[in-house]
This record gives structure tokens, sequence and C-alpha cells, in this order.
């Protein structure tokens, strides 16, 4: 809901500089915080807000492990990749990172923030998925990040 409301939203990913995660963070916390004690939907009984509702659901709450939670934050790639010499492919573009160096042929899953395509996160296709790291639109990428994909390459990859 609060998402095409956001700056930029364009419905359609935007180019890496048009992405400001300050302003967008600022906002929807603004927006989580209104919703949940402020705004009063119609299905909750008594005009209740999701916060009263939830304080008083007697439901337990499960745990979810750390290395779990960005699977629920962010969008799902759909299928199973595998990390190539020019990167991680998706949507018809190279995604790389230096640590992805030494890890050719590794099959990963991708995780990614709608309406933003200048950088995805990769996860290893195990239980929950550890994450890797994250990789950058290989032709968005700025210098320094060139430079530490090439160091990388050069050296190895660490045993």
């Amino acid at each position: 809901m609060p998402l095409v409301s956001l700056p930029g939203s364009t419905r359609r990913a935007l180019p890496a500089q048009a992405y400001r995660p300050d302003l967008v963070e600022d906002l929807l916390l603004d927006w989580v915080a209104w919703w949940n004690t402020e705004h009063r939907p119609s299905g909750l009984t008594g005009g209740r807000t999701p916060a009263q509702a939830w304080e008083a659901d007697p439901t337990p709450v499960e745990d979810v492990p750390k290395e779990g939670l960005a699977f629920f934050a962010l969008e799902d790639g759909g299928r199973i990749r595998k990390i190539t010499t020019n990167g991680v492919a998706w949507r018809r573009r190279a995604y790389t990172a230096d640590w992805m160096a030494g890890h050719v042929g590794t099959k990963v899953r991708l995780r990614y923030v709608p309406h933003f395509d200048g950088r995805i996160e990769v996860f290893s296709t195990e239980g929950w998925g550890r994450r890797l790291g994250s990789a950058y639109l290989a032709e968005a990428a700025i210098p320094a990040q060139r430079q530490a994909l090439s160091g990388s390459v050069r050296a190895g990859p660490e045993r």
C-alpha cells in the first residue's frame, strides 16, 4: 500500500542513482506508525487500531531466526540461479560483487526491494538460506565497486 505513494514510484524499476534510502525509510516508518497506532480499519471490531488488536490477541508469537527475516522483507527472485563469471543474471542484467570471486557455479536465490533494481541480496539455497551478500548492477557499479571486484579476481578466493 505505501510503496506506490513513495517518491519516485512509477510502477517500474528506478535507476540506481534515483534511489534515496534515507527518504524512503523515513516515509515508510511514518506510514507504519500511522497504520498501527491511528488507522482504524473497518475489519477490526470496536474501532480498534491494529496495535490495539495485536495487544489484545492471545495467540502465541513464533520467533523467526534472525537470518530468516530478509525472506519476509524482500521480494523473492522466483527461481534458483547460478553465480557465473559475469556475476548473477536477473531480469536480463548482470549483478556482481567482489565476494563472488571463487563462487562460480554456486546455486543461489535472489531477494530484492520492489521498484529498485540497483542492488539485490543473494542467499544460499539451503534451509532458510544464509545471506551471502549484496550484489550491484554491473553497468551502474561505482569505481570503488569495480576496483574491489577486479582486486578480488586477481587475488583469487581466500582459502
